[in-house]
């Protein structure tokens, strides 16, 4: 038995020394995937469930985009596996909204090409942010507005000059407007999207709130402007 027991642990042992180096799985770990929330849940309405319903061993919560629009879908990891078992019991009972939750045990790998500061940073200087994924696959909360709705033909320079004109940006060395590609092997849409990185929460809403609904004019053709603050 004694010999079985130091087995078990070595295995444990094994497995938690692969999640921490990464390694081929990259960042695998035990979380819990709860769907149906609201489409306007943002990160503070999972905690405030979580401490609602006295869930311990969470520390970390991402919400689920698809192309920066929320579904609805929050993944909250746990600090060890044997909090996924009472805490899958409390949220099954719960609500938020009025809406009933539906949860599961799910282990996510953090995308590997937008993990981390220097990961994300990367993956916008070189244009590939599509906004899926957990937390959209940035790591601005509340201080980008994702444009929607642009010429399709338009680049940074027509964004910067005919939308952000008068509003504080990021660090100029930073890449602070950044296309959202479409997904793989989608036509070219006749639109564009584009996330504006701001230089605070503030501003973002500032900026928001003015663009939205612009109008703007390209090889005659109009188009309506929508901008969203990503949370």
């Amino acid at each position: 038995m004694a010999a079985l027991g130091e087995s078990a642990g070595r295995r444990a042992a094994q497995f938690v020394g692969r999640a921490a180096a990464g390694g081929a799985r990259q960042d695998l770990r035990q979380d819990l995937r709860i769907s149906g929330l609201p489409r306007t849940a943002t990160h503070d309405d999972v905690w405030r469930l979580l401490r609602r319903l006295n869930i311990a061993g969470a520390n970390r919560v991402y919400l689920h985009y698809n192309r920066f629009k929320p579904t609805g879908v929050a993944f909250v990891s746990l600090a060890n596996l044997q909090a996924s078992q009472p805490a899958q019991e409390a949220l099954r009972l719960s609500h938020m909204s009025t809406f009933p939750l539906a949860v599961r045990a799910h282990s996510i790998e953090a995308p590997g090409r937008t993990r981390g500061v220097e990961g994300r940073e990367e993956a916008m200087r070189r244009g590939i942010v599509t906004g899926t994924g957990a937390d959209a696959g940035i790591a601005e909360r509340g201080t980008a507005v994702v444009l929607s709705g642009c010429p399709g033909r338009w680049y940074h320079t027509h964004v910067r000059v005919s939308l952000c004109e008068g509003f504080e940006l990021r660090d100029a060395g930073e890449a602070t407007i950044v296309a959202v590609v479409p997904p793989s092997g989608k036509a070219p849409a006749v639109t564009s999207r584009w996330l504006v990185r701001m230089a605070s929460e503030s501003e973002a809403h500032r900026f928001a709130r003015k663009v939205h609904r612009t109008i703007v004019t390209s090889n005659n053709k109009e188009y309506l402007i929508h901008a969203d603050v990503v949370y």
